[in-house]
Order: C-alpha cells, then structure tokens, then sequence
C-alpha cells in the first residue's frame, strides 16, 4: 500500500519576514480579482480557492524539491489572475499570457524582486498553461505547472471538470473518443479520463508525483465504477426500445 503524504505532519516552509510580507500582500491582491469577477465572466473551479490550493502545493512541492519556495509561492498565487478576465484569452491556454499582462505592473513594483526574478516570474506565469515542450524551462515554472495539474489528479478532477464545462453530457452511452485538446473534449467523462490523466505523465517534479501516484490509482477506480454505473443505467433506457 503506498503511504499518503496527506497523513504526514505538514513541513515548515522557510520564508523570511519580507517575503512572508509579500505573499500574504500578494494574497490579498490576488483575492480583490476573484471577489470582483466582472458579470458573465465564467471561472468555473479556478476561483480563489484554487490560488489557495496550488499556492499551498507548490510550497510543499518546492520545499520536497529542496528549491526556495517563495517565487513559485508568488507565481502560484497570481498566475490564474487572467481567468478573472472577460476578454476571451481566459477561456484558453492563453489565460497565462492574459495574467502575464495583468500581473506585469504589481510584479515590477515589488522591491523584493530583482530584475532576473521579475522575468523568471512573469515568464512562469505566461508558460504555466502549455505543453511541458513549449515551457521556458526553469524550477520555478515546473513547480507551479505541478502544483496547478494536482489540482485535477484526484477525487477534486471531477468536481473541477463539472463546474468548468456544465453544459455538456457527463458521460455518453458508447464512450470512445480520446481526444483531449481543449476544443475536443465532448463530455466530462472525456475531460477526466483522458486529459485529466495525461497531465500524469506531463508532472516535472519527484515531489508531485509522489503526492499523485496513490491518488490516480483512487482516481482510476473511480472512473471505472462511473463507466459500469453508467453502461448500465443506459442498457436499460435502450431495453425500452424506444
């Protein structure tokens, strides 16, 4: 039985008082864009809840990683700014470009920063949404990338799945398509069994997987009793030969 990280004492993160100050103004910057969501604006499970999750991830993960954790703190806290956004960018991967441009000013007046750490940050942010061969490779970006797909590897995948896309079916009658693009995806059903578990094998970080390794497995077991579950409620609509 593989042991759970989750029932293990929490480690104390190392974070002096400037930059303790920093994240907890970061935080509350942060939370002023999810509490003033503009009318209309779908977010659907990447609210401030999220940026509270991933920010708390990627310090566990950074500190297993042996990697300061304060700037992938500091990108996981900002980089879903642009979901808040009603410009179009936000329903796509280009919502880090979109946060990138948001987060710019507040990013370039923080003292604490140097110039090297501004664009490592910013460029995080920008690259935290696409494919791992498209990423500007740096520790920073590969742990909030690991932190943000954590999120949907476990029992949370189907909650962050249903209130992203509501409108589509959750599962079909004869489930067999695997595509997993972003315009590709038919039913909720196709959005955790195949993209959600591709993001498995996309985890930079020995510390991510460590933590996801028994919740995929948990994961599996449930997308199986979903799929018999739902086969067998459909064979008998079709029993009615209608």
């Amino acid at each position: 039985m593989i042991a759970r990280v989750e029932l293990q004492p929490m480690p104390e993160f190392d974070l002096t008082d400037s930059q303790r100050e920093v994240l907890s103004k970061t935080l509350m910057w942060t939370k002023a864009f999810f509490d003033n969501v503009p009318a209309g604006t779908h977010i659907g499970g990447h609210g401030f809840d999220k940026t509270q999750r991933q920010a708390g991830m990627a310090a566990f993960i950074a500190h297993g990683e042996g990697y300061p954790i304060f700037l992938p703190v500091l990108v996981s806290m900002t980089m879903d700014i642009g979901r808040t956004s009603p410009d179009s960018r936000s329903k796509s991967w280009q919502h880090g470009l979109l946060s990138r441009e948001i987060v710019t000013p507040f990013i370039n007046q923080l003292e604490i920063l140097t110039e090297a750490e501004e664009i490592l940050v910013l460029d995080s942010i920008e690259d935290h949404p696409k494919k791992n061969e498209n990423v500007r490779r740096n520790p920073i970006v590969e742990i909030a990338m690991d932190s943000d797909r954590l999120d949907c590897l476990g029992a949370l995948g189907p909650l962050r799945s249903a209130s992203w896309r509501p409108n589509i079916p959750l599962i079909l009658p004869d489930e067999t398509n695997t595509e997993s693009s972003d315009t590709g995806i038919d039913t909720m059903w196709q959005d955790m069994a195949y993209r959600h578990m591709e993001w498995f094998d996309m985890l930079w970080t020995t510390a991510a997987r460590v933590i996801v390794q028994p919740r995929v497995e948990a994961y599996k077991r449930y997308l199986e009793e979903l799929r018999l579950e739902a086969t067998f409620m459909y064979g008998a609509f079709r029993k009615l030969d209608l």
